[in-house]
């Protein structure tokens, strides 16, 4: 049975991170630098033409003059989405690539053996001959990365607009997810599909 007390784990906990993250989305800010918090900048025209100027929308803060921070949570609930995502892209990207090169070479059907981590053909060898163990080492190599992408992504999107510390404790929250993530994955979906 597929809905069992992992994947109610799993969905409950990515359900509160998200949940805290959208409702306590800001920690405070500081004043616009490009508009000194007047929402607006003065553009220079072509006094020659006969133009001076005009008033624009900063496009820095929106026209607010104020730039938000986001909080911890905010951050952990935008890393464990990203982390989330990219973690089970990357799974079924591995799903995809094992199975493809298992049916590419069957001959690994014949191998009884097959040493690791040096043979390339070896997780499609384990994918044929051994599920269980290719979802587990497969959700053991794909967590970290899917975690890693969540964060480049998370921090090159939100980098001066949060806290160093609340970048900290956002991306702390985020493994710690993903770790929950992973147990929850294999022991909810992967451990029963290969039993």
């Amino acid at each position: 049975m597929l809905i069992n007390r992992w994947i109610i784990i799993g969905l409950s906990v990515f359900l509160l991170i998200e949940i805290l993250g959208l409702s306590f989305p800001h920690d405070g800010g500081y004043v616009c630098s490009n508009c000194n918090g007047k929402g607006k900048i003065w553009i220079e025209g072509a006094p020659s033409a006969g133009v001076e100027g005009w008033w624009a929308t900063c496009e820095t803060c929106g026209g607010t003059g104020w730039i938000w921070m986001f909080s911890m949570q905010l951050v952990a609930a935008i890393v464990s989405l990203i982390s989330l995502l990219s973690f089970l892209g990357l799974f079924f990207l591995m799903y995809i690539s094992s199975a493809f090169r298992a049916e590419m070479n069957p001959y690994v059907n014949d191998v009884k053996e097959m040493d690791w981590p040096f043979n390339p053909m070896y997780f499609a060898w384990l994918f044929v001959n051994d599920r269980k163990k290719w979802c587990l080492y497969s959700t053991i190599i794909t967590a970290p990365f899917g975690f890693m992408l969540g964060a480049i992504v998370s921090v090159a999107t939100a980098l001066k607009e949060v806290a160093f510390s609340n970048l900290t404790l956002g991306l702390l929250a985020g493994i710690g997810f993903m770790i929950i993530a992973a147990l929850c994955w294999y022991n909810g979906i992967c451990k029963p599909l290969t039993e």
